[in-house]
C-alpha cells in the first residue's frame, strides 16, 4: 500500500519506531498501567456490554466508545458492505 502511494515502507517503519521510542515508559514494576483515555474507553465498553446484556466485552463494544467511534461517519464517508 505504501509503495503504491510512493512512500517507502522502511521509512514508515523507521519513523514509527522513532515515535514509539519517544513515548513515556514505565519501568521497575510488574503491574500493568493504562492511559486514562484507554481506561475510560474500556470502562465504557464494559458498561455498554452490561446494558446490552452481553456476557463479555467484544471489539464492537470498544469501537463504539470515544471520539473515533465511527471515523467513517466523522468524515461523512459512506461505506458499502
Amino acid at each position: 500500500m505504501f509503495r503504491k502511494l510512493g512512500v517507502s515502507p522502511d521509512a514508515v517503519v523507521q519513523d514509527t519506531r522513532a515515535i514509539i521510542e519517544r513515548l513515556p515508559k514505565v519501568t521497575g514494576t510488574s503491574e500493568v498501567y493504562l492511559a486514562d483515555a484507554t481506561k475510560s474507553v474500556l470502562e465504557a465498553a464494559f458498561e455498554e456490554a452490561a446494558r446490552m446484556k452481553d456476557e463479555y466485552v467484544s471489539i464492537e463494544h470498544i469501537q463504539r466508545q470515544g471520539p473515533s467511534a465511527d471515523p467513517a461517519e466523522k468524515h461523512d464517508a459512506k461505506i458499502l458492505t
